[in-house]
C-alpha cells in the first residue's frame, strides 16, 4: 500500500482486496486430487439431497453444521457428495457423521 500526502490510496487498496478475493475464489475450486482412490474416514456435518421413505441415502458431506446450499454457498472443495449403500436415520443436522470409505474425486463444474 503506497501512502500518498498524508493517506492511503485508495484505488491500490481496491486492486489488493479484488486480487484477494479473486484468489481466494480461484483456492476455494480447486479439487485437491491427493486423496483420489484413498480409503478415507472423516468427520462432519450432513446435508441430505436424496431419502428412501424418511431415511438418508444420498448427501453432502460439509465442514459446518447448518451449512446450506442457497446462501452462502461452501467452497466447491469442502463439499463431499456421499452416496450410502444402505439407508439410515439421521439424528439432525446439527448432529456431525463419520464417514468412511473410497474417495473418489472430480469436479460437477
Amino acid at each position: 500500500m503506497v501512502s500518498t500526502e498524508g493517506g492511503f490510496d485508495a484505488e491500490e487498496i481496491v486492486r489488493e482486496m479484488n486480487k484477494m478475493e479473486r484468489l481466494r475464489r480461484e483456492n476455494d475450486s480447486k479439487l485437491v486430487e491427493a486423496f483420489n482412490g484413498r480409503r478415507i474416514q472423516i468427520a462432519d456435518y450432513l446435508l441430505p439431497i436424496a431419502f428412501s421413505g424418511d431415511k438418508v441415502v444420498e448427501f453432502l458431506l460439509v465442514a459446518e453444521d447448518g451449512a446450506c446450499v442457497h446462501t452462502p454457498v461452501p467452497p466447491l472443495n469442502q463439499l463431499i457428495h456421499v452416496t450410502s449403500n444402505e439407508a439410515f436415520e439421521i439424528e439432525g443436522l446439527f448432529t456431525p457423521v463419520v464417514v468412511s470409505g473410497v474417495i473418489s474425486t472430480s469436479s460437477s463444474h
